[in-house]
Parts: structure tokens; C-alpha cells; sequence
């Protein structure tokens, strides 16, 4: 079954589901407008049921995650899916190339979030994405509802409302308490004048990706 949801309920079905989602998106931007993203999410499963509906709906599902980022302008690297019988969790992820970040809003992950980068004055960019309001209720503990956003911008930061700046790194973090309403992230730069994203992002990314999978594999095998 594919995955024809827009980014909130998608989030909201999950952790109705299993009463517990951590949703992670890290993407490099580089100064052309293409760039990587990778996303993990996973859930706490309560009962062996959990797992049956979860699978048969298809959000931890691979053919499904890639039915939705198959698109001309994406580019899939890796997808897995698993089980953490350590902690009880189930986790989803993907990692994809994009030709044109203005073009993620048309993948049905993304409708409604209208990520966008815009050229503005000065010539400064302003990169923003609306997150829509996560309408919560049937007893949803919202509290187990967690979102991070970590974009990596191709320049000098001059402002932004981000929870974290380092470098041009920046991360918001969120649950559905503190977005009932919807967020709209935003950040002004200086574009970098190569035109490819310095070689130092690129290499910190990836080190950081490494230790990410390092990390989940030795979960498993543990």
C-alpha cells in the first residue's frame, strides 16, 4: 500500500499508532539547488499488533518509502527497514539526492511544506519550509512526538530562527505541543561564491551520517 499522505498526517497516524514516533531529516544544500537528504524515523511498538497494522499500512514497508520519493528529480541511495528488539522499536530509512530542492514540495511527503529557496536582496537567499499544525487528540501524548530538521545551507547565516547555529548548520526541534498552530522555518544567507558546497560540509555530513549508521548497526547486532 502506498503512502499517499501529506507530512503531518503521516506523522500523526504513526504515533497514534504506536503512541510514540522520533522523526529525523538531516539535507546538504549546496549553492545549485541540489543536495542530499536523509531520513530516519522509528516508533516504539507496544504489542505484536503493532507490528502487523504498521506493516500492512506500509509505513515501514521499503517498496513503499521508495513508491514515494520515485520521482525524475530523485535520486535513491539506500533504504532499510528493521527492527530493534533491544528497545522495541521499528525503524524507517532512506537516503536520496535531489536535483532541485524547490521540486521536494512535490514528492506527497512533502505537500504542504512548501520548502523553498528564494533569491531576495544583496544577494542573499532565504531558505524556508512551512510545517503544517499537528492537530493532536485521541489521547495522544504528545510529549512522545518528536521532530528534527537539520539543514545544511550552501552559505553565511545571517539570521534565522532556528533552535541551533553552527556554522551553517542548523537544526529546529519540535514536538506537537510547540507547533499546533504550524511553524514556518526560515533562514537568510550568503551564498558561498564556489559553486559547489565546500568540500569541509560535505566531509563533516558524512562523517556524521557514519556515525549515525555505525551507531544503529551495533544497536542491532548487540
Amino acid at each position: 500500500m502506498k503512502l499517499k499522505r501529506f507530512f503531518p498526517i503521516v506523522l500523526l497516524f504513526l504515533a497514534f499508532l504506536t503512541g510514540c514516533l522520533n522523526y529525523e531529516q538531516v539535507s546538504v544544500i549546496k549553492t545549485d539547488n541540489t543536495g542530499e537528504m536523509f531520513i530516519h524515523y522509528w516508533s516504539k511498538l507496544k504489542t505484536p499488533y503493532d507490528t502487523l497494522l504498521i506493516n500492512q499500512i506500509g509505513f515501514y514497508n521499503s517498496d513503499s518509502i521508495k513508491s514515494q520519493f520515485d520521482s525524475s528529480f530523485i535520486a535513491i541511495k539506500n533504504v532499510e527497514v528493521y527492527n530493534d528488539f533491544t528497545d522495541s522499536t521499528i525503524h524507517g530509512k532512506i537516503e536520496f539526492s535531489y536535483t532541485d530542492i524547490n521540486r521536494l514540495n512535490e514528492l506527497m511527503l512533502f505537500k504542504g511544506t512548501e520548502i523553498t529557496i528564494k533569491e531576495g536582496g544583496d544577494g542573499l537567499k532565504t531558505f524556508s519550509q512551512f510545517l503544517p499544525s499537528l492537530i493532536t487528540g485521541f489521547g495522544l501524548n504528545t510529549k512522545e512526538l518528536n521532530i528534527q530538521l537539520v539543514y545544511y545551507l550552501p552559505g553565511q547565516v545571517i539570521n534565522h530562527n532556528a533552535d541551533d547555529l553552527s556554522r551553517n548548520k542548523l537544526t529546529w526541534n519540535f514536538n506537537a505541543n510547540n507547533i499546533s498552530s504550524g511553524y514556518l522555518l526560515n533562514a537568510t544567507f550568503r551564498p558561498y561564491k564556489l559553486k559547489e558546497t565546500p568540500s569541509w560540509i560535505l566531509y563533516l555530513t558524512l562523517g556524521v551520517l557514519v556515525i549515525v549508521f555505525a551507531f544503529l548497526f551495533k544497536k542491532r547486532k548487540s
